[in-house]
């Protein structure tokens, strides 16, 4: 709810959404998974 609150004023509620998601999401855990994401398609192209 903090988010929501730090939020602008009029911002597009899709934007809003989006915030919150993001804001609530282990960024560490997205981080290795985008990664393991990226070494898979190498190796699959090599």
């Amino acid at each position: 709810m903090r988010v929501m609150q730090s939020l602008p004023q009029g911002l597009s509620p899709h934007l809003a959404e989006v915030a919150c998601v993001v804001c609530e999401c282990d960024l560490d855990k997205q981080f290795d998974f985008g990664l393991d994401l990226i070494i898979s398609g190498l190796e699959a192209r090599v």
